[in-house]
Protein backbone atom coordinates (compact mmCIF):
# COMPACT_ATOMS: atom_id res chain seq x y z
CA UNK A 1 0.00 0.00 0.00
CA UNK A 2 1.36 3.02 -1.11
CA UNK A 3 2.40 5.55 2.10
CA UNK A 4 0.07 8.36 2.30
CA UNK A 5 2.17 11.82 1.31
CA UNK A 6 2.26 14.48 4.41
CA UNK A 7 0.34 17.41 4.28
CA UNK A 8 2.10 20.89 4.24
CA UNK A 9 1.37 21.74 7.77
CA UNK A 10 2.35 18.34 9.00
CA UNK A 11 5.64 18.43 7.30
CA UNK A 12 6.13 21.71 9.03
CA UNK A 13 4.86 19.69 12.34
CA UNK A 14 7.38 16.99 11.68
CA UNK A 15 10.08 19.29 10.87
CA UNK A 16 8.92 21.38 14.41
CA UNK A 17 9.16 17.85 16.35
CA UNK A 18 12.68 17.40 14.53
CA UNK A 19 14.27 20.87 16.01
CA UNK A 20 13.07 19.84 19.42
CA UNK A 21 14.89 16.83 19.19
CA UNK A 22 18.06 18.38 17.91
CA UNK A 23 17.84 21.17 20.85
CA UNK A 24 17.25 17.90 23.22
CA UNK A 25 20.20 16.04 22.14
CA UNK A 26 22.63 19.32 21.56
CA UNK A 27 21.62 20.41 25.19
CA UNK A 28 23.28 16.70 26.46
CA UNK A 29 26.03 17.41 24.57
CA UNK A 30 26.49 21.01 26.10
CA UNK A 31 26.98 19.44 29.52
CA UNK A 32 29.77 16.72 28.02
CA UNK A 33 31.10 19.30 25.72
CA UNK A 34 30.48 22.95 26.23
CA UNK A 35 30.74 23.15 22.69
CA UNK A 36 27.38 24.73 21.78
CA UNK A 37 24.93 27.28 23.55
CA UNK A 38 21.02 26.80 23.07
CA UNK A 39 20.83 25.40 19.25
CA UNK A 40 23.73 27.43 17.54
CA UNK A 41 27.99 27.42 17.74
CA UNK A 42 29.29 29.61 20.28
CA UNK A 43 32.19 31.09 22.14
CA UNK A 44 35.19 29.15 21.51
CA UNK A 45 33.69 26.67 19.30
CA UNK A 46 33.05 29.43 16.61
CA UNK A 47 36.66 30.18 17.17
CA UNK A 48 37.70 26.27 16.30
CA UNK A 49 35.72 26.75 13.37
CA UNK A 50 36.85 29.76 11.55
CA UNK A 51 40.44 28.21 12.53
CA UNK A 52 39.51 24.86 10.54
CA UNK A 53 37.92 27.41 7.40
CA UNK A 54 41.10 29.02 7.58
CA UNK A 55 43.51 25.77 7.49
CA UNK A 56 40.90 24.76 4.34
CA UNK A 57 41.44 27.96 2.79
CA UNK A 58 45.19 27.88 2.78
CA UNK A 59 45.03 24.28 1.54
CA UNK A 60 44.74 25.33 -2.28
CA UNK A 61 47.45 27.96 -4.16
CA UNK A 62 46.44 31.37 -3.99
CA UNK A 63 44.13 33.12 -6.63
CA UNK A 64 43.04 36.64 -7.56
CA UNK A 65 39.56 36.85 -5.37
CA UNK A 66 36.21 37.39 -7.18
CA UNK A 67 33.30 38.70 -5.60
CA UNK A 68 29.58 37.44 -6.32
CA UNK A 69 27.33 39.93 -8.00
CA UNK A 70 23.47 40.50 -6.13
CA UNK A 71 25.38 40.68 -3.02
CA UNK A 72 26.77 43.81 -2.20
CA UNK A 73 25.49 43.42 1.72
CA UNK A 74 27.73 40.17 1.71
CA UNK A 75 24.08 38.93 1.86
CA UNK A 76 21.41 38.08 -1.04
CA UNK A 77 18.73 40.57 -0.44
CA UNK A 78 14.78 38.91 -1.86
CA UNK A 79 11.58 40.97 -2.13
CA UNK A 80 8.64 40.53 -4.00
CA UNK A 81 8.32 36.75 -5.30
CA UNK A 82 11.56 36.07 -3.77
CA UNK A 83 13.07 37.87 -6.21
CA UNK A 84 16.51 39.12 -6.12
CA UNK A 85 17.59 42.18 -5.75
CA UNK A 86 20.83 43.43 -7.99
CA UNK A 87 23.27 45.14 -6.77
CA UNK A 88 27.29 44.87 -7.73
CA UNK A 89 29.80 43.17 -6.95
CA UNK A 90 31.82 44.39 -3.46
CA UNK A 91 35.48 45.29 -5.55
CA UNK A 92 38.07 43.35 -4.34
CA UNK A 93 39.39 44.51 -1.21
CA UNK A 94 36.63 46.94 -0.42
CA UNK A 95 34.22 46.39 2.68
CA UNK A 96 30.25 44.96 2.09
CA UNK A 97 27.58 47.81 2.01
CA UNK A 98 25.08 48.04 4.66
CA UNK A 99 21.84 47.81 3.59
CA UNK A 100 19.47 50.70 4.47
CA UNK A 101 16.44 49.53 6.37
CA UNK A 102 13.38 50.44 4.23
CA UNK A 103 11.28 52.34 6.13
CA UNK A 104 7.69 50.73 4.86
CA UNK A 105 8.88 47.67 4.84
CA UNK A 106 9.92 45.06 8.43
CA UNK A 107 13.72 44.48 7.47
CA UNK A 108 14.71 40.26 8.14
CA UNK A 109 17.74 39.38 8.15
CA UNK A 110 19.12 35.65 8.31
CA UNK A 111 22.35 34.13 9.13
CA UNK A 112 22.71 30.65 8.15
CA UNK A 113 24.99 27.80 7.54
CA UNK A 114 23.75 25.19 5.08
CA UNK A 115 24.98 22.79 7.26
CA UNK A 116 23.69 23.28 10.59
CA UNK A 117 21.11 21.14 10.98
CA UNK A 118 18.57 24.01 12.73
CA UNK A 119 19.15 26.05 9.68
CA UNK A 120 17.93 23.03 7.93
CA UNK A 121 14.47 23.03 10.00
CA UNK A 122 14.10 26.43 10.18
CA UNK A 123 14.04 26.69 6.14
CA UNK A 124 11.65 23.92 6.78
CA UNK A 125 8.81 25.17 9.16
CA UNK A 126 9.28 29.09 8.41
CA UNK A 127 10.30 29.39 4.69
CA UNK A 128 6.62 29.47 3.56
CA UNK A 129 5.62 32.25 6.23
CA UNK A 130 9.02 34.40 4.91
CA UNK A 131 7.43 33.98 0.88
CA UNK A 132 4.01 35.27 2.09
CA UNK A 133 5.47 37.81 3.70
CA UNK A 134 7.53 38.66 0.64
CA UNK A 135 4.67 38.66 -1.63
CA UNK A 136 2.57 41.04 0.55
CA UNK A 137 4.80 43.14 -0.25
CA UNK A 138 5.29 43.41 3.93
CA UNK A 139 8.93 42.49 4.18
CA UNK A 140 12.47 42.87 3.19
CA UNK A 141 14.76 39.51 3.28
CA UNK A 142 18.32 38.87 3.64
CA UNK A 143 20.16 35.98 3.58
CA UNK A 144 23.55 35.80 4.58
CA UNK A 145 25.52 32.67 3.87
CA UNK A 146 28.41 31.26 6.38
CA UNK A 147 30.97 28.68 5.93
CA UNK A 148 31.10 28.10 9.91
CA UNK A 149 31.20 23.93 9.73
CA UNK A 150 33.94 22.87 7.40
CA UNK A 151 34.51 22.39 3.83
CA UNK A 152 30.84 21.45 2.74
CA UNK A 153 29.25 24.63 4.18
CA UNK A 154 32.25 27.04 2.40
CA UNK A 155 30.93 25.01 -0.87
CA UNK A 156 27.45 25.48 -0.11
CA UNK A 157 27.72 28.61 0.14
CA UNK A 158 29.91 28.87 -2.72
CA UNK A 159 27.31 27.61 -4.58
CA UNK A 160 25.00 29.79 -3.40
CA UNK A 161 26.50 32.93 -4.23
CA UNK A 162 27.10 31.27 -7.50
CA UNK A 163 23.50 31.18 -8.38
CA UNK A 164 22.87 34.59 -7.06
CA UNK A 165 25.61 36.01 -9.41
CA UNK A 166 24.74 34.39 -12.18
CA UNK A 167 21.24 33.43 -12.45
CA UNK A 168 19.67 35.33 -9.59
CA UNK A 169 16.05 34.05 -10.68
CA UNK A 170 16.50 30.89 -10.01
CA UNK A 171 18.17 31.44 -6.24
CA UNK A 172 15.17 30.78 -4.27
CA UNK A 173 14.68 27.52 -5.76
CA UNK A 174 18.81 26.68 -5.27
CA UNK A 175 18.16 27.65 -1.68
CA UNK A 176 15.57 25.42 -0.80
CA UNK A 177 17.38 22.41 -3.18
CA UNK A 178 20.29 23.01 -0.83
CA UNK A 179 18.56 22.51 2.31
CA UNK A 180 16.23 19.82 1.25
CA UNK A 181 19.25 17.46 0.22
CA UNK A 182 21.34 18.79 3.28
CA UNK A 183 23.51 15.89 4.35
CA UNK A 184 24.06 14.93 8.17
CA UNK A 185 26.49 16.87 9.71
CA UNK A 186 29.05 14.44 10.42
CA UNK A 187 28.78 13.36 6.99
CA UNK A 188 29.20 17.07 5.64
CA UNK A 189 32.51 17.82 8.09
CA UNK A 190 34.21 14.63 6.39
CA UNK A 191 33.77 15.78 2.89
CA UNK A 192 36.44 17.30 0.87
CA UNK A 193 35.93 19.77 -1.84
CA UNK A 194 35.55 17.10 -4.43
CA UNK A 195 33.40 15.42 -3.10
CA UNK A 196 30.74 18.39 -1.54
CA UNK A 197 31.26 19.79 -5.09
CA UNK A 198 29.70 16.68 -6.79
CA UNK A 199 27.27 16.39 -3.97
CA UNK A 200 26.27 19.61 -4.10
CA UNK A 201 25.84 19.42 -8.18
CA UNK A 202 23.68 16.72 -7.68
CA UNK A 203 21.02 18.40 -5.34
CA UNK A 204 20.76 21.49 -7.44
CA UNK A 205 20.06 18.91 -10.69
CA UNK A 206 16.50 19.85 -10.37
CA UNK A 207 17.16 23.81 -10.41
CA UNK A 208 18.01 23.73 -14.34
CA UNK A 209 21.16 25.77 -13.94
CA UNK A 210 23.42 26.98 -16.89
CA UNK A 211 26.61 25.38 -17.15
CA UNK A 212 28.18 28.50 -16.31
CA UNK A 213 26.44 28.30 -13.23
CA UNK A 214 27.41 25.02 -12.31
CA UNK A 215 31.41 25.37 -13.68
CA UNK A 216 30.83 28.55 -11.12
CA UNK A 217 30.39 25.87 -8.44
CA UNK A 218 32.85 23.49 -9.49
CA UNK A 219 35.52 25.55 -9.42
CA UNK A 220 34.88 27.23 -6.45
CA UNK A 221 34.94 30.49 -7.70
CA UNK A 222 34.01 32.68 -5.01
CA UNK A 223 35.14 30.32 -1.62
CA UNK A 224 37.71 33.29 -0.47
CA UNK A 225 34.50 35.79 -0.38
CA UNK A 226 32.65 33.02 1.48
CA UNK A 227 35.88 32.76 3.88
CA UNK A 228 36.02 36.60 3.99
CA UNK A 229 32.06 37.17 4.72
CA UNK A 230 32.32 34.78 7.44
CA UNK A 231 35.37 36.29 9.32
CA UNK A 232 33.09 39.93 9.06
CA UNK A 233 30.02 38.08 10.86
CA UNK A 234 32.26 36.24 13.46
CA UNK A 235 34.59 39.10 14.75
CA UNK A 236 32.34 41.89 14.01
CA UNK A 237 28.95 43.87 14.66
CA UNK A 238 25.92 42.26 12.80
CA UNK A 239 24.11 45.44 10.59
CA UNK A 240 20.86 47.12 11.64
CA UNK A 241 21.25 45.07 15.15
CA UNK A 242 23.37 45.93 18.41
CA UNK A 243 24.60 42.07 17.86
CA UNK A 244 28.32 42.35 18.63
CA UNK A 245 28.98 39.02 16.31
CA UNK A 246 27.71 36.15 14.83
CA UNK A 247 27.35 33.66 17.86
CA UNK A 248 25.21 30.54 16.07
CA UNK A 249 22.81 29.82 13.20
CA UNK A 250 20.29 30.25 12.38
CA UNK A 251 20.57 34.26 13.48
CA UNK A 252 17.37 35.26 12.38
CA UNK A 253 16.92 39.16 12.97
CA UNK A 254 13.59 41.18 12.62
CA UNK A 255 13.92 44.49 12.42
CA UNK A 256 16.74 44.88 14.40
CA UNK A 257 15.37 42.38 17.40
CA UNK A 258 16.51 39.21 17.28
CA UNK A 259 14.06 35.73 17.14
CA UNK A 260 15.38 33.33 19.97
CA UNK A 261 14.91 29.77 19.91
CA UNK A 262 11.07 29.63 20.61
CA UNK A 263 10.69 29.63 16.97
CA UNK A 264 10.60 26.00 17.43
CA UNK A 265 8.47 25.70 20.43
CA UNK A 266 6.35 28.37 19.17
CA UNK A 267 4.63 28.10 15.57
CA UNK A 268 3.76 31.43 15.64
CA UNK A 269 6.79 32.76 16.92
CA UNK A 270 8.21 34.47 13.46
CA UNK A 271 4.68 35.71 12.46
CA UNK A 272 4.70 37.27 15.69
CA UNK A 273 7.91 38.90 15.72
CA UNK A 274 7.11 40.92 11.99
CA UNK A 275 3.59 41.30 12.60
CA UNK A 276 4.50 43.75 15.64
CA UNK A 277 7.14 44.89 13.76
CA UNK A 278 4.76 45.81 11.19
CA UNK A 279 2.61 47.28 14.17
CA UNK A 280 5.26 49.63 15.54
CA UNK A 281 5.67 51.41 11.90
CA UNK A 282 2.40 52.29 12.00
CA UNK A 283 2.72 54.00 15.20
Amino acid sequence: MAKERLTRKEQREQAREKAKQLMAEQAKKDKRTKRYLQFGILGTAVAIALIVVLVIANQKPPAPQQNPANMATDAVVLEGDAQVVPSAAIPVGGAPEILTPNPDKVNVAIYLDYLCPFCGQFEKTETEDLLKYMKNGDIVLQYFPVGMLGQYSITASNASACVASLEPDKWWKANNAIFSNQPEEAVGQGMQEKSAVKYLKKSLLDVGLSQATLDCVSDNRYRDWVIASSENALTKPLPNSDIQKLAHTPTVIVDGVELTDNWVQDSNALNNAIESAKAAKTK
